[in-house]
């Protein structure tokens, strides 16, 4: 390889189960009967760089994949790159990745095995087939498809990051897109197999430039949906707007903002890629129940529902059982000590930070990182759910409101402020060469 030029490469494997599987992301669906049907293929991605750095990007068409740095480290050692990062999509039509205490029977080991394979597999031939390239990246927005689920809260970030990248051909090879809202547009009562809206997405742009290789990455999506209560969502209330009509009509608006981008050629061309990983130090909730704790609570309020209770005493109790059951599944994840540790990834391009958290971060959150690295000359670009997967990190304004996500959070309302201060001290080192 000659120095000072970039190389690129993309390949993908198809991860769709092949015998029936549980849908992970909705509690609605425990206890409830697998998928028996694929609507549209799950993948898994990867996406090589090199100068003197080598970058493995993969995602993959999956809820959330707590053990994603077991697998980082296994394609690491088996291919010899610098850096790998596992980021999922955050689809809630895709299989469990790990056994839950929620849905102890949903995990099925030998799919999830397969799917590890995949990724390897993905991996070694996007380095086989890795090629001189010109990789651009550039920025735009997509209105009208994310809002804030929150109630009294219109924050949203609707800004789409894209890498593209040609061949000496100036052919277009394969991209990376980075958008910031839940992948829920099919609601618990789709039981087919589905990557929600970016699978129409990977379909409109495979149609526009042939053979091209998608991959999609969710952005500080914790708080942003199109448009929906997250208790709704979490009892199974039908929504008729939440349907693959409705998926189709948001990938729609993203395709088009990303051919519209390619075709003006409005970006900006990387040279060189710097990459710097990073461990923080998270506080959690002081006086975290045990396992046991939260249980015995389950079954507390598992026996009211008996009771005569009117429809919104119900309703409470039920999401009272769901919030418990999430909490004890965040908990036997990440623990009850006193912290929790996660590993952020900067990867600097040129002018661009791309930042990977392990999290359901707040976009909020994610928009005061984007304007402190604007103050430093550099444009942010939030990954979640990447590394692994550690739970929601709500604003320290939410904390005060309460709400789902701010009661299965295993983290302090203090998190966000130690989260913030590590993440603007990495950015600014890198802009500094420090």
């Amino acid at each position: 390889m000659r120095d000072n030029v970039l190389y690129c490469g993309f390949a993908k494997r198809d991860i769709s189960p092949k015998e029936p599987a549980h849908l992970a992301g909705y509690a609605a669906r425990w206890g409830k009967n697998p998928a028996k049907k694929v609507h549209d293929p799950l993948f898994v991605k990867a996406m090589y760089v090199k100068d003197r750095f080598s970058l493995l990007l993969i995602s993959a068409d999956l809820c959330e994949i707590s053990n994603a740095n077991i697998i980082e480290k296994e394609i690491k050692s088996k291919t010899g790159i610098d850096a790998v990062i596992l980021a999922s999509t955050h689809t809630h039509s895709g299989p469990y990745t790990e056994s839950t205490l929620s849905n102890p029977n949903a995990f099925d080991e030998k799919w999830y095995n397969y799917f590890v394979s995949q990724a390897i597999d993905a991996s070694k031939e996007a380095i086989k087939n890795s090629f001189e390239a010109k990789i651009k990246i550039a920025q735009g927005t997509v209105e009208g498809v994310g809002k804030n689920r929150r109630a009294n809260c219109s924050a949203i970030d609707n800004e789409l990051s894209l890498i593209y990248v040609k061949d000496c051909n100036d052919i277009v090879r394969g991209m990376l897109i980075n958008f910031a809202c839940h992948c829920t547009v099919l609601d618990a009562n789709n039981n087919k197999i589905s990557a929600d809206y970016p699978a129409y997405i990977y379909n409109a742009l495979r149609q526009k430039y042939d053979g091209v290789v998608v991959l999609f990455t969710n952005g500080a999506a914790g708080d942003i949906n199109i448009g929906y209560s997250s208790d709704d969502s979490a009892l199974g209330i039908s929504m008729s707007f939440r349907s693959y009509k409705k998926a189709e009509e948001v990938a729609n608006r993203i395709s088009r903002k990303v051919m519209d981008i390619i075709s003006k050629g409005e970006c900006t061309q990387i040279n060189d890629i710097e990459i710097i990983e990073k461990d923080i130090l998270l506080p959690l909730k002081n006086g975290l129940p045990s396992l046991q704790e939260i249980a015995v609570k389950i079954d507390k309020r598992s026996e009211a529902l008996y009771q005569n209770n009117s429809p919104e005493e119900k309703r409470k109790i039920e999401l009272d059982i769901i919030y418990l059951k999430c909490i004890m599944d965040n908990i036997a994840n990440v623990g009850n000590d006193t912290h929790c540790k996660i590993k952020v990834s900067l990867i600097k391009m040129g002018e661009f930070v791309f930042i990977t958290f392990p999290l359901e971060m707040f976009c909020e959150i994610g928009i005061e990182i984007k304007e402190y690295a604007k103050s430093l000359g550099l444009n942010a670009v939030i990954i979640g759910y990447a590394g692994g997967y550690s739970g929601y990190l709500p604003t320290e304004e939410a904390y005060k409101q309460g709400g789902y996500e701010v009661e299965v959070s295993p983290f302090s309302e203090k998190a966000p402020e130690v989260l913030l201060y590590e993440t603007k001290k990495a950015l600014y080192e890198i802009a500094n060469g420090l």
